[in-house]
């Protein structure tokens, strides 16, 4: 694949010919809940807030509409199942239940602390989330049916978020507060620091392993740099320099990497795409003068997903990775639609859906027919 020249420059934008800039009136408020993305909550006596997910936490809502609050799908590696975060309990916590609704399980109802962004190990062994239930923000694992409760981050580790599974569920990256990329080895929980020797003191987010597993994309806390980092700890390069990418993600089966690019602040957010190996860069939304974001690959890499605000609410759609065949997925689905993941056999597509005072998991096949509400079926639990 030979990607185009962009219009300009990495941190521009063409519409008729010319670069311009634009300014929504929803890019503030986008871009707070980006970087309030997930954030594990410590308690009052110690106010640090550590990257673990995008989900925006919910408002305190009265009992009969709290049991509406499912958030963050993610799809078990067989597909049968899916992992999601419920306000039913009354708190914040990690849930289970068949794809098609049906027998719900709590996971975490062992704390009344926020349990957050759950993550299937690729083997279906382990599902990581995040938890203040230690007193600051870790990362924990537990089996799929509740039990075996491990803490991955204490000690060293004691703040730490943006969990990221190896591509043979073997090992987990995850980030420190205290500084560093972690890879914890899930047979012994031995883990190093990837980023130790690196002259770079800057914190790092949203790490996403090369399908190889042999590197590790990250993005930077201070100007939002894309870097990648050897697994072995033999050296961290810089991708791209420049500002504002929210987030890369590598793809399951090549060198290109999907990242959500600023143009500024104030301006447009873009979907790019960047080969590692070369770090050349193309706009695939540059057409759009708007907020398209938060970009996930289809599990044969052909397609991806993405949240636009294109058609006024926020919507999910689907586009090929050459820019064509773009796909509104929830036309018919009423609200704002966030967070979307692909079932393994890129069939279905499940998000999360804000109305009103409610958020709801759908899923959705992915050629955006049969939208289904699952939360619909999903029973209220007193």
């Amino acid at each position: 694949m030979q990607p185009k020249k962009p219009c300009n420059s990495f941190s521009t934008k063409r519409n008729g010919g010319v670069c311009r800039f634009h300014h929504p009136l929803s890019f503030m408020i986008l871009l707070l809940l980006i970087i309030l993305a997930g954030l594990i909550l410590l308690p009052p006596t110690k106010a640090i807030a550590q990257e673990i997910s995008p989900t925006p936490p919910p408002p305190t809502l009265e009992p009969e509409i709290a049991c509406l609050l499912d958030s963050n799908p993610v799809w078990s590696p067989d597909g049968q199942r899916i992992a999601f975060v419920s306000e039913r309990s009354g708190n914040s916590d990690i849930w289970v239940m068949d794809a098609d609704g049906t027998n719900l399980r709590n996971l975490t109802s062992t704390s009344e602390a926020e349990d957050i962004s759950p993550l299937w190990s690729p083997d279906g062994r382990w599902i990581a989330f995040g938890s203040g239930r230690s007193g600051s923000g870790n990362v924990w694992l537990t089996n799929p049916d509740g039990t075996n409760l491990v803490n991955l981050s204490k000690d060293s580790m004691d703040i730490a978020g943006s969990p990221a599974w190896s591509p043979d569920g073997n090992y987990l990256a995850i980030t420190s507060w205290q500084g560093g990329v972690w890879i914890i080895d899930i047979q012994s929980f031995a883990r190093r620091n990837i980023t130790e020797g690196s002259t770079d003191v800057e914190a790092y987010k949203w790490p996403s392993w090369s399908p190889d597993g042999q590197r590790i994309a990250l993005t930077t806390y201070s100007n939002d740099r894309v870097l990648i980092a050897n697994v072995d700890g033999s050296g961290i390069a810089t991708l791209n320099d420049t500002k504002f990418n929210i987030r890369a993600n590598w793809s399951p089966v090549n060198q290109f990497i999907l990242v959500s690019h600023a143009i500024e602040i104030g301006g447009n957010i873009d979907i790019w795409l960047i080969d590692s190996d070369t770090s050349e860069a193309i706009n695939l939304t540059e057409d759009y003068d708007g907020v398209d974001f938060w970009p996930a690959w289809s599990p044969d890499g052909g397609m991806f997903v993405f949240q636009s605000d294109r058609e006024g609410l926020n919507d999910i759609w689907r586009m090929d990775t050459d820019g064509r065949n773009l796909i509104n997925l929830t036309a018919e689905v009423e609200g704002s639609a966030w967070l979307s993941a692909w079932s393994p056999d890129g069939q279905k597509v499940a998000f999360q859906v804000f109305q009103e005072s409610t958020s709801m998991i759908w899923v959705v096949d992915a050629d955006g027919t049969n939208p289904i509400n699952l939360s619909a079926v999903i029973p209220c639990v007193e």
